[in-house]
């Protein structure tokens, strides 16, 4: 099983590998134009993303096979990282927590500079030692060098905060007729409110239709794709997807998906909405689905289980006897956590407690408010591996 890191649990070597491997794959041939010595297999992506917003209607935007789409694309370019390095998954990018940043020159490298907005440090600058070029730009005259532009759009000065992020994660059903453009539902409010919203906070290239040629493209829709996962943890009563007929080819339950319109396949093989609802049936989950008991904050223990004394960090294990809790006065280990994985652990030991309740009544209530915090499971996991 894959798992996907948020950017700030990676080590220096992951963050490595990871650049590594999106750098070859810069240098393999291109499956859509074989033969041609000027286009990369990671070139493909970039044009297959073009040709996707430029169809009428749209195959992978404003319609309900968005989250669908984009999963199966995520997985394809991670199987080709893989291939050339199988440590390497793709990391996702937490809008809402400064530490998740990638841009740092270890990482993705920083801000454009000045009018031309050129990405100037880390391993995908142009006058960098990788030289990284775009190569399909959204249009010839386009610059052939990374752009960004943080917050210059005016409609996007900032990035999403957790609240928006909560907020759009409470919202119910899947997607809406007439299954196009804001239908106010789930689909429609993440795209349009979220996804979107980063797009154009990033600007330059993440603002063009061949975005992708951003790497911050990939840690952008595997924080999406992580929350469609999460969405539908946090509501297992809902359909996950819509519609099962009545959207345009390509959007229904059971169509294939559309990533070529003539011409060779970006990869072989066909996918439905269907095939990739369940992520863990593609092979991958991601760290903020797995939280290891051993690494209880002493805070989320001490709900659970309760102190022993005043010893600081001395607890009351499920087993009945002492343990001693790593973190001590302060409880470092739980200021350390993100307000999600603070929810989360809240929301297991409410669950907790909830057994106790003699009263169906009360018991209903608190597993509610549990699964309001939680927003992903309803009990603890132990790490997967």
């Amino acid at each position: 099983m894959r798992i996907r890191k948020n950017v700030k649990r990676l080590t220096a070597a992951e963050k490595t590998a990871f650049t590594d491997a999106v750098l070859a794959l810069k240098t393999k041939p291109s499956v859509l134009h074989p033969g041609n010595p000027k286009l990369t297999r990671y070139d493909d992506y970039p044009e297959t993303h073009m040709a996707a917003m430029m169809a009428s209607p749209g195959w992978a935007h404003r319609g309900p096979a968005f989250f669908p789409w984009h999963r199966e694309l995520l997985l394809q370019f991670e199987n080709d990282l893989a291939a050339i390095d199988p440590s390497v998954t793709i990391p996702y990018w937490d809008w809402t927590d400064a530490a998740s940043s990638p841009f740092t020159p270890d990482f993705l490298g920083g801000n454009g500079s000045g009018s031309s907005q050129k990405v100037m440090n880390g391993p995908f600058a142009y006058d960098g030692t990788n030289h990284w070029t775009i190569n399909v730009p959204d249009s010839p005259g386009d610059p052939v060098f990374l752009q960004r532009d943080f917050g210059a759009d005016m409609t996007a000065p900032s990035l999403p905060s957790s609240g928006q992020v909560n907020t759009i994660q409470g919202v119910t059903p899947y997607d809406a007729a007439p299954w196009h453009d804001n239908t106010g539902a789930y689909r429609a409010q993440l795209e349009g409110g979220l996804h979107n919203l980063v797009h154009r906070y990033v600007g330059g290239t993440m603002g063009a239709m061949t975005s992708p040629n951003d790497p911050v493209f990939w840690l952008h829709h595997c924080n999406i794709d992580r929350l469609w996962s999460e969405w539908q943890r946090l509501h297992p009563t809902a359909s996950p997807y819509m519609p099962v007929t009545g959207a345009p080819a390509g959007q229904n339950l059971n169509d294939d998906m559309i990533f070529s319109m003539g011409g060779p396949a970006p990869w072989p093989g066909s996918s439905t909405p269907a095939s990739v609802i369940d992520a863990t049936a593609l092979g991958y989950t991601y760290d903020s689905a797995v939280i290891s008991i051993p690494h209880l904050p002493l805070t989320a223990v001490r709900i659970l289980f309760g102190v022993t004394n005043d010893a600081p960090g001395v607890v009351i294990g499920p087993d009945g006897r002492p343990h001693v809790v790593p973190g001590g006065p302060g409880d470092p280990v739980w200021t350390q956590l993100t307000h999600v994985e603070k929810d989360r652990v809240l929301a297991s030991a409410l669950l907790e407690l909830s057994h106790l309740a003699s009263n169906a009544t009360v018991r209903a209530d608190i597993q509610k408010a549990a699964k309001a915090l939680q927003g992903a499971r309803a009990r603890v996991e132990r790490a997967v591996a």
